[in-house]
């Protein structure tokens, strides 16, 4: 990343809230403050587009797995649907090499 000039992509996960709201937000901050701090591209939460359903329409969606933690493969598409746009941005950070 820095030593070698090369561009990344930092994708986290949400913390779960087992932990209680502090830690879950000390947690929460750390992909957006080591984005920054990096100058990576940033996606806070690789879930988001799942999570963004409410728990009916992800079950009806079929979206998970029969653990409600993982996500099915058609979860899965949607992942990647909404990681796209990133990975392009990512790409376009490539220098082409000399």
């Amino acid at each position: 990343m820095t030593a070698r000039d090369l561009p990344v992509a930092l994708v986290g996960l949400k913390a779960p809230g087992n932990y209680g709201p502090d830690w879950q937000a000390g947690y929460d901050a750390i992909w957006p403050e080591l984005g920054a701090k990096y100058g990576a591209v940033v996606v806070p939460d690789l879930l988001a587009p799942i999570a963004a359903k409410t728990p009916e329409a992800r079950a009806a969606e079929g979206l998970m797995q029969a653990d409600n933690i993982h996500p099915s493969a058609r979860g899965v598409g949607l992942v990647v649907d909404a990681l796209g746009p990133k990975v392009l941005e990512l790409l376009e950070r490539v220098k082409p090499a000399p």
